[in-house]
């Protein structure tokens, strides 16, 4: 037969060119319909982001007006722990009476969409953000009365004058430096245990007001502790921090005998 002769298969140029020209318009539906459907889905998210977005920029502007530094108590001093507290609960006041519960919702029409937001107070982050500043507050006063509580404990045998009095004053004969800090020697008629409790109240005594005032006193430094040396007149006063061992050394050497400063082995 004359079509056996033929090589098999269907040639382009075969096909029947209404076909072609069906197929390529059935095929570029899903692409003509991409847009709008795009364009709805964008819309759709824009419109649910709105309460989110608001809520950031607000929380972010709002936020900066002085939360300040963190609530734990070696933060700051116990006046200044009370100090936030107040600025705090002052703020949190202020954004509770800007909140009104009674603000209507945005409805779905109002943006035109099917998908559009379902509720919306736009006064909601104002109550949010005072229930956040008042869990603040309550942080700064906890933290305030953990290190009045603790300077009591450690000083409750000394009266102010003598708290903030330095204890290495008069009563060291000699320095030593040790691996982890360096170790004082009292001088003759020095009673230790006497010379460490009155070192462990102005370790406390300078805690509570946030190590600030007397910035050269080796008791002043953030994690150092006073440890009795058995059988001596000696005390060591050590830190765990690397970096503070230098500071902690030449504040010493400069805060014994009467500010003279004193060798050391």
């Amino acid at each position: 037969m004359e079509h056996s002769s033929k090589e098999p298969g269907v040639s382009k140029q075969e096909v029947h060119p209404g076909w072609m020209k069906r197929h390529r318009r059935c095929a570029d539906v899903p692409n003509q319909m991409a847009p709008r459907q795009d364009k709805e889905r964008s819309h759709s998210w824009a419109h649910r982001q709105i309460p989110t977005r608001c809520s950031i920029v607000l929380l972010f502007l709002l936020g900066c007006g002085g939360i300040g530094p963190g609530t734990e108590p070696d933060a700051m001093s116990s006046d200044d722990h009370r100090q936030q507290a107040a600025e705090l609960e002052r703020q949190a006041r202020e954004h509770a009476r800007r909140s009104d519960v009674r603000v209507g919702n945005a409805s779905d029409e109002r943006f035109g969409h099917p998908e559009g937001i379902e509720q919306y107070n736009s006064t909601d982050v104002y109550r949010r953000l005072a229930r956040f500043q008042q869990q603040r507050a309550r942080e700064h006063l906890e933290a305030a009365r953990i290190l009045e509580e603790f300077e009591e404990a450690e000083c409750g045998a000394f009266t102010p004058e003598i708290r903030v009095a330095c204890p290495l004053l008069g009563q060291v004969d000699g320095l030593e430096d040790i691996s982890n800090g360096v170790r004082v020697r009292l001088s003759e008629g020095t009673d230790p245990d006497a010379a460490i409790t009155h070192m462990r109240c102005h370790l406390a005594f300078a805690r509570s007001r946030g190590r600030v005032g007397m910035q050269e006193c080796p008791l002043y430094l953030q994690g150092v502790r006073v440890e009795p040396v058995e059988g001596s007149r000696s005390i060591d006063l050590v830190s765990d921090n690397p970096d503070d061992l230098e500071a902690l050394r030449r504040r010493t050497v400069l805060h014994t005998s009467d500010g003279e400063p004193m060798g050391r082995k």
